[in-house]
């Protein structure tokens, strides 16, 4: 008797932990976040820069990308690209009809 009484109990809790663990809601996914790279080159010596508006920052200057305090430089347009996608960008192009700097529609999932 106590065997079954035992083996009831053991069935009873398995049956609830599988179906709290079934209850928990899956993880909703983070929205998207979207922003836009320009880059600005060939300019004097060869030197490409970034214009990042990242959706998060405000860049209504249109500024350069800056580490420490000093605009970054890059050796050609695809190492802005190579260092956007080292980011967690998704790089899109995004050509214009007006002349200008290169222009690209970036995709991050949200963190």
């Amino acid at each position: 008797m106590i065997r079954l009484l035992s083996a009831f109990l053991l069935c009873c809790a398995l049956s609830t932990a599988a179906v709290a663990q079934q209850a928990q809601p899956a993880p909703t996914p983070t929205q998207p976040v979207y922003g836009l790279a320009m880059v600005d080159g060939p300019n004097l010596g060869n030197r490409y820069f970034l214009i990042l508006n990242d959706g998060v920052t405000p860049n209504p200057k249109q500024s350069y990308y800056q580490e420490n305090g000093k605009d970054r430089v890059f050796a050609d347009e695809a190492a802005i690209l190579n260092f956007l996608y080292s980011q967690g960008w998704e790089v899109i192009p995004n050509p214009s009809s007006v002349p200008g700097p290169s222009r690209y529609l970036l995709k991050r999932r949200g963190r």
